[in-house]
């Protein structure tokens, strides 16, 4: 890092040496960019300015269902502890829709009843029994809303006839990529947080790719579903991945799930990937770290307490385009909190709030980057 000055006279230095060489040479111009959040970079000089404006606590949350067969004492328990979910995060502006694990592109799998035609596969969003396809503060009885959705009527009766199921090759990641691939504005928001809450006994394709003739496709990949988000919503979008399922070594759940009369599960391991991302992941696209919970957990509430708090950890992170020279980063709130806010740059470029701005607070960031570093 370079402080102001140092800057300064480096870039004085800079310019003294070119007007005495006979070498003649100039840094390649950084075209104004505009990204879908509204924040500004340019070019001047060898420094790259950047501004922009956030609204802080916003969260668009997707909830991905796995709607196969003995799944539907899971949902359940989603169902039932989901107002501990809800009062956890009711200080956010938050959005929530549903999708489920089955997408068409699994052989044998065609529109049919179980799927409802086609209806509840691919990464739509099932409509909540007010007609609407999102959640937010302003729904009326949003835990019902939840309630109702989160019980998936088509798991119900596989559990009964499992000669009318959905798919069991479960693709919460294929899924997840068909609807950002979709990028419907009613849900997706620029300037939000996107948390994916994956609810599952199994793992990407059951057991994450090592069933022969299920391997792991292109979208079934966490680097493609992290590439996908940067590519549809630009570079300033953060995810997160939270999952309850297996985790990976507990072997005490996954005797206990495969235990179940014509049930198998297997260990999350490629979800894990997502929820515990590497620093190579990362280096794909913006994602952060979520929560791994158990699908055995005697109390989903605790499991869900967890992930809420992980979102509020995530949701009013800001992603800088570079490292931001020392010194150059301002950042205001409108309208003033009631308590002064410290703002630090972690490790991956991030604005990080402490404490958070309350949710609604405009967020105006402004920073110089070198140019090398923007690139």
């Amino acid at each position: 890092m370079f402080s102001k000055v140092r800057t300064a006279f480096l870039l004085i230095a800079l310019g003294a040496y070119i007007g005495c060489s006979e070498v003649e040479f100039s840094a390649t111009p950084f075209d104004p960019v505009v990204h879908a959040d509204g924040t500004r970079c340019e070019q001047v000089g060898d420094i790259v300015h950047c501004n922009g404006n956030r609204r802080s606590g916003m969260v668009d949350i997707l909830f991905i269902d796995d709607n196969s067969g003995s799944m539907y004492v899971e949902q359940q328990e989603m169902a039932t502890k989901f107002p501990n979910f809800i009062n956890s995060i009711s200080s956010l502006d938050y959005q929530i829709a549903i999708t489920t694990t089955d997408v068409s592109a699994t052989q044998n799998n065609p529109p049919d009843s179980a799927n409802g035609y086609g209806a509840y596969q691919d990464g739509q969003f099932i409509p909540f029994p007010n007609g609407s396809k999102v959640l937010n503060n302003a729904t009326h009885d949003v835990v019902g809303q939840f309630r109702e959705t989160i019980q998936r009527p088509e798991t119900y009766n596989c559990d009964n006839n499992y000669a009318a199921c959905p798919s069991g090759d479960e693709r919460a990641i294929y899924a997840a990529n068909l609807a950002i691939e979709r990028a419907s504005s009613e849900f997706f928001r620029p300037d939000a947080h996107l948390a994916l809450v994956i609810l599952s006994d199994e793992d990407e394709r059951s057991n994450g790719g090592n069933i022969r003739g299920y391997d792991l496709e292109d979208k079934d990949l966490p680097e493609t579903l992290v590439q996908r988000l940067s590519s549809t919503f630009g570079p300033d979008k953060i995810m997160s991945v939270h999952a309850v399922a297996i985790k990976p070594g507990d072997t005490s759940c996954y005797q206990q799930q495969n235990s179940q009369a014509d049930v198998k599960g297997f260990y999350a391991n490629v979800y894990k990937q997502l929820t515990h991302p590497s620093q190579s992941l990362k280096d794909s696209g913006n994602i952060v770290a979520g929560h791994m919970g158990s699908i055995c957990a005697g109390d989903y509430g605790a499991e869900l307490g967890s992930i809420a708090d992980k979102m509020k950890q995530n949701v009013n992170l800001i992603q800088l385009q570079c490292p931001p020279i020392q010194d150059t980063l301002t950042v205001e709130f409108s309208p003033a909190p009631p308590q002064q806010i410290a703002f630090s740059v972690n490790a991956d470029n991030q604005i990080v709030l402490s404490p958070p701005a309350p949710a609604g607070t405009n967020v105006t960031y402004d920073y110089d980057c070198l140019l090398e570093d923007a690139r």
